[in-house]
C-alpha cells in the first residue's frame, strides 16, 4: 500500500493511482483510524522528495502504530517515482 504524506492540494494535483493520502500535518488525527483499517499491509511511504515520508515513518514508530519491517520510505518521493517512468494521475 502506498501512503502519500503530502498535503491535500499536492495530492490532488498529482498522485499515484490507488495511493492513500494522509497529510503529514494531519498524522496525529488520522493515524489511529488508518492503522485500524489497515492493520497488516506493508506500507510504502512517500512525499515529494523524501523528508516528510521519513518524518511520518518516525512518528508511526515512536507512537507504536507499527514496526519498521512494515514501512519503507520511497527514496526521492513522487519526483523519483515519475523519473523512474511510473505513471501518476494529474500533473
Amino acid at each position: 500500500m502506498i501512503v502519500d504524506v503530502r498535503e491535500i492540494h499536492e495530492f490532488q494535483a498529482e498522485h499515484i493511482a490507488g495511493s492513500i493520502n494522509i497529510p503529514l500535518s494531519q498524522l496525529p488525527e488520522l493515524s489511529l483510524e488508518f492503522f485500524k483499517a489497515y492493520p497488516q499491509e506493508p506500507l510504502i511511504i512517500l512525499c515529494r522528495m523524501g523528508p516528510r515520508a521519513e518524518r511520518a515513518r518516525q512518528y508511526w514508530l515512536e507512537n507504536n502504530f507499527c514496526g519498521p519491517e512494515r514501512m519503507t520510505v520511497y527514496q526521492g518521493g513522487i519526483s523519483q517515482w515519475k523519473a523512474d517512468g511510473n505513471p501518476v494521475h494529474g500533473g
